[in-house]
């Protein structure tokens, strides 16, 4: 049974990369990010789910900008500080991805004041 699940995550997972505006609009994101599109949307849906803590009723997020800030010394993986508007609500999150495009791990945003 366990597998089943997790074969359906997958799935789920490449359905969605294949659109990669599935979370909101596509544009090229504003900074100097090194992830690749895939993984910057992945990245961009996270950060808006994230975001309706602060805005619930947002429709109009945006990544304002992506700083990369280095490797993190786990092997090749890099981070990168995120900024996102959220209706007017400026928030800030670090996120890490690795070399195989994929997001490693993000740190929840936190209001920029």
């Amino acid at each position: 049974m366990r597998n089943y699940y997790t074969l359906n995550v997958i799935l789920f997972v490449l359905s969605a990369c294949t659109d990669m505006c599935w979370s909101g609009p596509c544009y090229p994101i504003p900074g100097d990010t090194r992830a690749n599109p895939t993984a910057q949307a992945m990245a961009q849906h996270s950060f808006f789910e994230s975001a309706k803590y602060y805005k619930p009723a947002c429709k109009d997020m945006r990544v304002d900008n992506a700083k990369y800030k280095g490797l993190t010394g786990w092997g090749d993986d890099w981070s990168e500080t995120w900024t996102i508007n959220s209706c007017g609500v400026q928030l800030q999150g670090d996120v890490v991805f690795n070399p195989n495009g994929h997001v490693s791990r993000n740190v929840g945003l936190k209001e920029i004041k």
